[in-house]
């Protein structure tokens, strides 16, 4: 993810991106994945899963 987010320029270039459809238990547990890794990444002493 991270190799395509710097060859699309996401983060360089106002306005470019990607867009995707996916089901609303996916982006639930998604989000939930995101927090817990976000936590583990500013508090070393916790794990990511």
């Amino acid at each position: 993810m991270q190799e395509i987010a710097v060859v699309g320029r996401f983060e360089a270039e106002r306005g470019v991106g990607i867009a995707c459809q996916i089901d609303i238990e996916a982006a639930v547990g998604l989000m939930r994945q995101i927090r817990a890794i976000e936590g583990a990444e500013s508090d070393p002493t916790k794990g990511a899963g």
